[in-house]
């Protein structure tokens, strides 16, 4: 497939006017390449993946975070300093001759993005966007069944295939939820809003212990996935999603490596 009418495709799953200003979702490599024969999605770039990409001789990396939040002002891959940066990762790639595109922002704020696929799992079909004063991400809805905080934190074990240590929550195990606010990945700034919105629990990842102490002053409980664990559907739901309006041009890959950093 042509270059632009694969990122065409793609932006129209994850539109870039849904990212915000400190966002940087869209292009971060393109090396010049004008037919793409081979794509793989993965959550995050790291050396790992860009081995598994080299191995299936991918033309491009589409990853939901981005491979650049800040202008880089140096790259060393020599130093200890600079042995994991992106400037590294991108030097690397670039050799591959290996372009990238991240979808981030756009795909948690897209219909049928990270949200919205983590509602439809939960089985919650009247998912809308969370309203609230600098509210970036996140939706609200109802569970299919009511439930118990202890209920829910179980599920979400099951669901997403994390185990004990990987699902924390903040509540008593046995109030009853119906109402609930998701933002996959990073959402503890969302306590207030998910509050005033009427949740019962926020289920999101990196909740610090400050915004669990607001949610319950605020009464609102509070499930904690951990960012790798609310994110890690973005790979297939995307390649998913890529392939129905692809077609068998590109094939189009998904990444098996674990890059959950949290593993002890």
């Amino acid at each position: 497939m042509k270059y632009e009418k694969l990122i065409k495709r793609i932006e129209d799953i994850a539109p870039l006017e849904l990212a915000e200003e400190w966002d940087n979702s869209g292009v971060q490599i393109y090396t010049g390449k004008k037919e793409i024969s081979s794509v793989m999605v993965c959550l995050e770039i790291t050396d790992e993946v860009i081995s598994e990409a080299e191995d299936m001789q991918a033309d491009m990396i589409i990853s939901h975070h981005p491979l650049f939040f800040k202008p880089v002002s140096s790259v060393d891959i020599c130093s200890v300093q600079g042995r994991q940066t992106a400037g590294r990762y991108a030097v690397r790639l670039i050799k591959d001759d290996i372009c990238v595109y991240s979808a981030h922002l756009t795909f948690d704020n897209a219909d049928g993005g990270n949200n919205d696929h983590l509602a439809e799992l939960l089985g919650i079909t009247d998912a809308v966007k969370l309203n609230g004063k600098d509210v970036t991400a996140g939706i609200i809805g109802t569970l299919p069944e009511t439930t118990t905080l202890g209920g829910l934190c179980a599920e979400l074990k099951s669901t997403l295939s994390l185990d004990d240590r990987e699902v924390t929550g903040a509540g008593d195990k046995k109030t009853m939820i119906s109402r609930i606010v998701i933002c996959t990945g990073s959402g503890g700034d969302l306590v207030q809003a998910a509050a005033e919105a009427g949740g019962d629990v926020l289920v999101t990842g990196d909740v610090s212990y400050h915004e669990a102490q607001l949610a319950t002053a605020l009464g609102l409980c509070v499930i904690d996935a951990g960012h790798w664990g609310t994110e890690k559907i973005f790979t297939k739901n995307f390649a998913s999603r890529l392939r129905e309006r692809c077609g068998k041009e590109p094939e189009i890959a998904e990444s098996l490596v674990d890059i959950n950093p949290f593993m002890v």
